[in-house]
């Protein structure tokens, strides 16, 4: 339903654009069998009903059959479990396994734009896509070795870059917070709004700017503290995982190691078999 009010360009009350959060509020809503809340109690409104109390029902009972299975507390870690992001969209990636032959694969990416479009991102064996992690590990190792002979910090500076760029993204996600913020309350002055729904909306609005402002707070930190790294130490620190690597036995110990070293892998497969990846260390 979401997806097909996107497609047909009619926007939520806010002026954004509709989710399964949404849809799922509008459905439930006593505000459309004519009620009005007040105090967190409803009690009968002046306006039109949308639906009947029978229609109401129906829509619960609907919800009540529809359940979540639960999850299990035993999830198997694999190797790159909790590591790759896609790199289209940037959602967390999820890994599978064959239990026909044992394989481990990432799955392709599940998410769907506000319009019903899947990202196209493809999956591929963990144990294909490994070998080219570590070719980038070699790499930034080598980085390493040569900004401390030639006495340039060049990776450091990349890593400057990427976290002055993401401070850039968190600032306009804040801007774009706050401007819906303000439609809100213009629509709470010109009726479209209730108060207690507007109030609501705002609060969840503050969250997550709450959110990123603690994101944003981190990344100055980490800002702060890059330059005084001493590459020497990263390099020693990288030599003693690349050894480690060798003798690992299980999926969860590459896992440990890996995330020692790894904040996030950036993953991108096209049709076409092209394979992109973007590291970022810790």
């Amino acid at each position: 339903m979401a997806f097909e009010l996107n497609k047909q360009g009619v926007p939520t009350s806010y002026g954004g654009q509709w989710n399964n959060t949404g849809v799922y509020r509008l459905l439930l809503s006593e505000f459309h069998l004519g009620m009005v809340k007040y105090n967190d109690e409803w009690y009968q409104g002046r306006h039109e009903p949308l639906k009947t109390e029978e229609e109401h029902r129906k829509v619960l009972a609907m919800f009540n059959h529809v359940g979540k299975k639960p999850r299990r507390n035993n999830k198997r870690i694999f190797a790159l479990s909790q590591l790759l992001k896609c790199h289209c969209c940037g959602h967390t990636l999820t890994l599978g396994l064959k239990k026909a032959d044992g394989t481990v694969y990432v799955k392709p990416c599940w998410y769907r734009d506000p319009y019903g479009e899947k990202c196209g991102n493809y999956g591929m064996k963990q144990d294909t896509l490994i070998p080219f992690i570590y070719e980038q590990i070699d790499d930034h190792i080598d980085e390493l070795k040569e900004c401390i002979e030639s006495g340039h910090n060049k990776v450091m500076m990349k890593r400057q870059k990427a976290l002055l760029h993401e401070i850039d993204l968190i600032e306009q996600k804040r801007q774009s917070i706050h401007q819906k913020q303000e439609r809100i309350l213009e629509m709470i002055e010109g009726g479209l709004y209730t108060v207690l729904d507007g109030k609501r909306r705002i609060e969840e609005l503050n969250e997550q700017n709450d959110s990123l402002q603690k994101r944003q707070d981190m990344i100055k930190y980490d800002l702060g503290t890059i330059i005084s790294k001493n590459i020497k130490d990263e390099l020693l620190s990288f030599e003693q995982v690349k050894e480690r690597l060798k003798g690992c036995v299980s999926e969860e110990q590459l896992n440990t190691i890996l995330r020692s070293i790894i904040k996030q892998i950036k993953y991108g497969k096209t049709i076409d078999n092209e394979v992109t990846l973007e590291i970022s260390y810790l």
